[in-house]
């Protein structure tokens, strides 16, 4: 049915239908809870607002080593209203990279998308953005609007600090990112 070209199923993999055949996209990761491109090792996709809550809590996790060889590629808008009411109805979003202990360090690719909705209120807290901490990660286009966000010290709507650790040269890399419409 060309209605119906892709399909996710309790499978542990996304399928696609390609002239009446199946072909396997993408495979379920439990251990981060996100799908990873099949043919890519490392390489994530990131469809929505639960896909960037889950990305949040492996980088946050202790237990994760999300490092430079692993790559997120967002697929769509996403409109971060109810998951930052979800993540925390006072506090809002919790950072991608939360402390300087566990910083992102891979690389996020928003593949021209837009993150609507960024709600941020931890006036007592350092490292306040989307992503909180980085340390040698690489974003590229990422557009971010009509976000609030509201820290104590670096804070922004995409990146609140970027860190080195020990004597690295490397630092995180931006790349035509955008960001329009936010209060910070």
């Amino acid at each position: 049915d060309p209605r119906f070209t892709k399909a996710r199923f309790g499978l542990g993999c996304e399928v696609n239908i390609f002239n009446g055949l199946p072909f396997i996209v993408d495979l379920y990761d439990p251990e981060i809870e996100l799908f990873s491109i099949y043919s890519e090792e490392n390489t994530y996709t990131i469809t929505c607002d639960e896909d960037l809550i889950k990305l949040a809590k492996a980088v946050n996790s202790d237990e994760n080593n999300i490092d430079s060889t692993y790559t997120f590629t967002q697929t769509n808008d996403i409109d971060l209203e109810y998951a930052c009411f979800k993540t925390n109805k006072n506090y809002g979003w919790n950072p991608i990279g939360a402390s300087n202990n566990t910083p992102f360090k891979a690389t996020y690719n928003g593949n021209n998308h837009k993150i609507t909705g960024l709600s941020i209120d931890r006036p007592n807290t350092y490292g306040v953005g989307l992503f909180g901490y980085t340390s040698m990660a690489y974003i590229k286009n990422l557009h971010i609007s009509n976000s609030v966000i509201r820290g104590d010290y670096a804070t922004g709507a995409l990146v609140g600090v970027i860190s080195r650790t020990g004597d690295a040269r490397a630092c995180t890399a931006i790349d035509c990112c955008q960001v329009s419409n936010c209060t910070i």
